[in-house]
């Protein structure tokens, strides 16, 4: 098991701010947002369907919202890459 606080975690907002910027998010990421991430190999078609059924989901989730501010807030993020990849893209 990978222990959390070994990798990027963040203890303040100041800390935040700081990983967003290394990492060069922060022309699209703020540090109050909700990320919702997949990090992973898209090799097999099945799991790539379900990712884009989830993608439709989290939109759907995201048009539901009563307050539309608060839907800016939630990112989704998918990072990885194989053969099936660029289904996620059209």
């Amino acid at each position: 098991a990978i222990e959390n606080s070994d990798y990027f975690h963040v203890s303040t907002e100041i800390e935040r701010e700081v990983l967003i910027r290394n990492l060069k998010l922060d022309l699209s990421l703020k540090t109050d947002d909700t990320i919702i991430m997949y990090i992973g190999y898209m090799i097999f078609l099945q799991k790539v369907l379900g990712m884009i059924d989830f993608l439709i989901a989290f939109q759907n989730f995201l048009k539901n919202l009563k307050e539309k501010k608060k839907a800016e807030k939630y990112k989704l993020l998918f990072i990885g890459e194989g053969k099936y990849a660029d289904l996620l893209k059209k």
